[in-house]
């Protein structure tokens, strides 16, 4: 799971004891967090949770040798690393009781490749698509011809899935035609900032960019036609790492 992302939980418990479980009333049957007893998870769901210590109620009255179904939802926590999420039943004012399960989970940096197909991608002015180079990014790229007063860009809206500061890369395929002064401008929290690539060189890997904070849902990456002439500027593919 990656920070800010939502996946549904759902545990299904038998009912071996003699009492009926209720989801209301004075001792209702709920789903408690464990290791510590009515920790504060990270991953608490507001709207979904019923406390930061309760993720569930069970969904019904459940008689004895019933299933009592707990559906939840875990939202991926700002802070990496390995995750061990315990639960165990509780009647609420009586007991707790029944198994502890646990759930080993992973929270990673979102990893998002944005290809010239893809439909975060878009182009002004005239551009070409070339599919002969074999340090492409997928099936093809678009390409341009250069001149300092050319209008014609690429740009890759990024749709930030979280708020913070992301590691921005791109792709292009490298050859002697290229610009040795392809402009990418990076549009980010704290306004625009350019970096110059020669897309002679490093061709067919991913060629960091720089860190930069993007707001939810926001920040882009263009690529600008403008540059000396007799050369040709490639877009191809960019790619955001983090938050971090």
């Amino acid at each position: 799971i990656r920070p800010g992302e939502r996946i549904t939980a759902e545990l299904r418990f038998s009912n071996t004891g003699g009492t009926t479980w209720s989801p209301s009333g004075n001792n209702p049957v709920r789903l408690g967090t464990q290791n510590p007893q009515d920790r504060s998870s990270p991953f608490y769901t507001a709207g979904s949770w019923i406390s930061p210590n309760r993720p569930a109620v069970v969904h019904t009255t459940v008689s004895p040798g019933g299933q009592g179904i707990f559906r939840f939802v875990l939202t991926g926590p700002r802070a990496y690393g390995s995750y061990t999420e315990t639960y165990r039943l509780v009647q609420e004012g009586v007991t707790w009781f029944g198994a502890t399960v646990s759930f080993n989970i992973q929270v990673v940096p979102w990893d998002l490749v944005y290809d010239n197909t893809s439909s975060n991608f878009s182009v002004s002015g005239s551009w070409s698509t070339g599919t002969m180079a074999t340090d492409k990014y997928g099936a093809d790229y678009r390409w341009t011809s250069t001149n300092p007063s050319s209008t014609a860009s690429a740009r890759w809206f990024l749709n930030a899935p979280v708020s913070g500061a992301y590691d921005v890369y791109a792709w292009w395929s490298q050859g002697t035609n290229r610009s040795t002064q392809a402009r990418y401008t990076i549009a980010h929290a704290n306004g625009n900032t350019t970096v110059t690539a020669n897309q002679q060189t490093n061709g067919g890997l991913w060629v960091y960019l720089g860190r930069f904070t993007f707001p939810q849902g926001g920040g882009d990456v263009y690529l600008s036609a403008s540059a000396p002439s007799g050369y040709v500027v490639i877009a191809d593919a960019v790619r955001i790492v983090g938050p971090y």
